[in-house]
């Protein structure tokens, strides 16, 4: 595809308005957005995409997100908690409602570092998170709480210790950080 000096002109007007959130449609295919001081080049139909897999106890293979997430019961936590490790207590939780999945219109989420109520879409603008990757971050859930967002950061209903049996979710991306293609929003 060539692009005209105009469409060129349009990408730097963008760039220079410095206004997180705007995109400008170079055709069809091709989107491009600036966000929090960066360009990103994107393909409309990757947005709003809701995808949801139920995980059971033992090996989970989420292709799509190329991630394999590992569930089993334990009675305990341990001493010293990987940062790829969920334990959700038994008692809030049936084994047949976790799930992950992509974010949804009125998610709300309490992070543990602040235990506020904040809508998901509130909370991704807190952390300056680019919406080109909104819709495509992984949130362990049920079907009413959101105990994490996959390499972000954990609910307050998670990792609480003498509230035991738990369920132990531990998850592995195949790519470095992800997948998401960002470090800024990690906040651990």
């Amino acid at each position: 595809m060539t692009l005209s000096s105009q469409k060129i002109n349009d990408i730097v007007d963008l760039y220079k308005k410095n206004k997180s959130g705007k995109y400008i449609s170079i055709s069809e295919k091709i989107r491009v957005h600036y966000n929090y001081g960066k360009i990103f080049i994107t393909n409309p139909l990757d947005f709003f995409i809701e995808d949801e897999f139920d995980i059971n106890l033992g090996e989970n293979v989420i292709n799509k997100y190329k991630v394999k997430v590992f569930v089993e019961e334990t009675e305990m936590l341990p001493t010293k908690i990987k940062n790829n490790e969920i334990f959700i207590p038994k008692s809030i939780v049936q084994i047949n409602d976790l799930k992950i999945r992509t974010r949804k219109h009125g998610d709300v989420f309490i992070p543990r570092r602040t235990g506020s109520h904040r809508k998901i879409k509130k909370y991704f603008n807190d952390i300056k998170l680019p919406r080109v990757y909104r819709d495509k971050v992984l949130l362990l859930s049920d079907n009413d709480k959101i105990f994490s967002i996959l390499e972000i950061e954990n609910s307050i209903h998670v990792n609480n210790r003498n509230m035991g049996p738990y369920f132990r979710i531990e998850y592995k991306f195949e790519e470095k950080g992800g997948g998401y293609e960002f470090d800024a929003a990690i906040v651990r």
